[in-house]
């Protein structure tokens, strides 16, 4: 009898989930290139506007379609199905309204004639993407950076619980615990006050996505625990859960940031453990962003405002969509300017150095391109495609949307692996994949200060196990051993 092949078995369990499901896909996909893009040219656009529209219509296309296979497939790919949802609501329906009904009170005085440009960038960015997350061969992976599991380390985890703690009890301390359940707009004003500057900055990210990782941490840990049939660290855990419900609740924090949490917190738990959980999270995460993402955006400067429901066109050409408006002003800065020959990029980079260390340190791109609009709310977007083009042209554009894909096919791949064993993805694939919105979104200067954080903490719960030199057998540490 020939011996079982488990690269071989580990291809084809890769090819059988790459074929999505005929009845959903095909359905998803009707709905989403069909019948969207035919009640949208149903408002009747003029004869001047007809170009753009056709090229926003095929991004529709492409996007809805990607969106739809990735609700078919039988492995879950989060990280692709949030890029797919960015691209088809804020690069592509949004934009269509946009065009034809005016663009966001934020970005006043637009001129249509770039629109046509904006969505050939795009479209050419999303075949880039394409590109990239098609590059891979799943059968090397296997056996070179497959997926495998990387268990929480109990001792790293109580240490990153208890840092992040101090420093939650710090930053309410700074901002008054009865601001935490302010107006958003009010604790903005008291983190500017009391913690502002790059420092205050990583310590409001510490608190908040720092608390977030070692909440994940835990909650993988309770399951490393049963199995070992160790204690679990159960009043930990409620502490941590409690005091991260009132460091990013719904009301003084910014939805994405809290969107991300509550994601994360439920992904841990379960939210994602099967395939039909995961498309019930994707078909849900299209409608929210239209209906319900608006609402959360009532209480921003008052906590006496009433909740009043837009209609999903209005709610498409509210500041939330300005994506397609700021890559239209990045194409009028280069037009002017010319690129930036990566100087945005190295702010990126190195967006830890203070201001007052380097004075010529750039702008995050959206307010950038807001001051040279002259425009007096600053607090602007820029998505992904515009900080590629903004910074080396096309070349930047296609090149790192190539690279930006494959690092999110490697992604999910990884995720997948996870789920498949634990029924849970891994810490930072848990948080990762919604705090995605906000990197494609931009500005990615804007982004850097919180990915740090889940980056540099996941790392530190789950880092490799070291080995004790010792011993003739090398033996796992600390991750492997509860006991320690």
């Amino acid at each position: 009898m020939a011996a079982a092949d488990p690269i071989g078995g580990h291809f084809m369990n890769e090819t059988v989930k790459s074929v999505p499901a005929p009845m959903l896909t095909t359905f998803a996909a009707l709905a989403l290139c069909g019948v969207a893009p035919l009640l949208l040219w149903s408002m009747g656009p003029s004869n001047q506007q007809s170009n753009p529209l056709v090229a926003i219509t095929a991004i529709i296309i492409v996007s809805g379609a990607k969106f739809s296979l990735v609700l078919g497939y039988r492995d879950r790919r989060l990280n692709e199905m949030v890029v797919w949802l960015f691209v088809y609501l804020f690069l592509g329906v949004a934009p269509f309204v946009q065009v034809m009904t005016g663009y966001p009170a934020t970005t006043p005085g637009m001129d249509s004639g770039f629109a046509l440009r904006a969505a050939t960038i795009i479209l050419i960015g999303c075949l880039a993407l394409i590109i990239g997350l098609g590059l891979g061969d799943p059968r090397v992976e296997a056996t070179s950076h497959a997926p495998h599991s990387r268990p929480v380390h109990r001792r790293n985890t109580y240490v990153l619980t208890v840092i992040t703690l101090l420093l939650a009890a710090y930053y309410a301390s700074q901002v008054g615990f009865s601001t935490l359940f302010a107006a958003r707009s009010d604790l903005s004003s008291a983190q500017s006050d009391s913690l502002g500057g790059p420092f205050g900055a990583l310590i409001v990210a510490g608190a908040k996505m720092g608390l977030l990782v070692a909440f994940v941490a835990l909650a993988i840990l309770w399951r490393q625990c049963a199995r070992a049939g160790q204690p679990r660290p159960i009043l930990m855990t409620s502490i941590v859960l409690l005091v991260l419900i009132a460091l990013v609740n719904p009301v003084g924090n910014a939805r994405y940031i809290f969107g991300t949490v509550a994601l994360a917190v439920l992904g841990v738990l379960g939210l994602y453990a099967t395939v039909r959980r995961f498309r019930a999270v994707a078909i849900g995460a299209l409608a929210g962003m239209v209906v319900v993402f608006p609402i959360l955006d009532t209480f921003r400067r008052t906590l006496d405002a009433t909740v009043e429901l837009q209609s999903p066109l209005e709610s498409l050409t509210t500041a939330d969509f300005d994506a397609f408006a700021q890559l239209m002003n990045t194409i009028k800065y280069v037009e002017s300017q010319g690129i930036t020959w990566g100087n945005q990029l190295l702010g990126v980079v190195l967006f830890w150095v203070p201001r007052d260390m380097w004075s010529a340190k750039p702008l995050d791109t959206g307010t950038l391109l807001a001051e040279y609009q002259g425009y007096q709310f600053r607090n602007l977007s820029a998505p992904l495609w515009a900080e590629f083009y903004i910074n080396l042209g096309w070349v930047g554009l296609i090149l790192g949307m190539v690279a930006f894909g494959y690092v999110i096919r490697v992604l999910d791949r990884r995720s997948e692996a996870m789920l498949s064993l634990y029924g849970t993805p891994g810490v930072a694939a848990a948080i990762i994949p919604f705090y995605l919105l906000i990197v494609l979104r931009g500005s990615l200067l804007q982004a850097m200060t919180n990915l740090l954080i889940i980056l540099v903490a996941s790392w530190f719960v789950t880092r490799p196990a070291m080995v004790r030199a010792s011993t003739s057998i090398r033996r796992p540490r600390g991750a492997y051993d509860l006991t320690r």
